[in-house]
């Protein structure tokens, strides 16, 4: 099964809509067989939800900003997903516009599939960042039920 590198800047118990379907996505690829890393930033919360055995959650990133795009790489050469899988925020930050770019621009790195799930569309730049994309959903239905 696949390697899916799941990128997203919140997790249970965050309040964020997306935190939830990030949760039940990683849960959900996992139960398909598939390995699932979670790429979170840092989180004031003490612990995470339980996920499924073949979930790992990486908190690498001090705060979401481009600088802090190169602590990636590693994770990236070592694990070699065959999906990348964003869960950007509502406002996002421009480090969620590179994200999609990153395999391109950096040639010596592997080249996943990206896709992007939107809880709701961002208010900008959405449409600049699909270009980069191999797929986009979007799930407008209430994640708190």
């Amino acid at each position: 099964m696949a390697r899916v590198l799941l990128v997203t800047p919140n997790l249970p118990p965050s309040p964020e809509p997306e935190s939830l379907l990030a949760w039940r996505l990683a849960n959900t690829l996992a139960e398909s067989q598939h390995q699932v890393k979670i790429l979170t930033g840092p989180h004031h919360y003490a612990e995470f939800p339980e996920f499924h055995s073949r979930v790992e959650v990486l908190q690498i990133f001090k705060r979401w900003s481009l600088l802090e795009l190169p602590r990636i790489f590693p994770l990236w050469l070592q694990w070699r997903p065959e999906v990348l899988h964003l869960l950007p925020p509502p406002r996002p930050k421009p480090l969620w516009y590179s994200l999609p770019m990153t395999p391109g621009a950096f040639p010596m790195l592997p080249r996943p599939r990206v896709i992007a799930s939107f809880w709701r569309l961002p208010e900008r730049g959405w449409v600049f960042q699909s270009a980069a994309l191999d797929a986009v959903t979007v799930a407008n239905e209430n994640q708190r039920n």
